[in-house]
């Protein structure tokens, strides 16, 4: 899963996410102030920013590639999300 967000890090994505640990369904974040909070990871993966800077912007026949791909997540368990995101490293 680190290797998934990191990516979409490379790639642009300005995550609120500081320092998260990461857990198997979940992430335990902190705001730049120190408050932690706990996100999960498909919350993270349905994003419309995390799923840009993913798969990218670039447009194809049906419109821009991201909104293809997270079309395709919406309809899976987390554990099928990320054997999906792990195909697109």
């Amino acid at each position: 899963m680190k290797e998934i967000i990191e990516k979409a890090i490379k790639n642009g994505w300005r995550s609120s996410l500081r320092n998260p640990e990461y857990l198997s369904i979940i992430a335990v974040c902190s705001w730049p102030n120190g408050t932690r909070y706990i996100v999960t990871y498909m919350e993270i993966y349905l994003s419309h920013e995390f799923a840009k800077n993913f798969f990218g912007e670039e447009e194809t026949r049906g419109g821009p590639k991201w909104k293809f791909h997270l079309q395709q997540l919406v309809l899976m368990t987390n554990d099928e999300a990320i054997e999906y995101l792990k195909k697109h490293l």
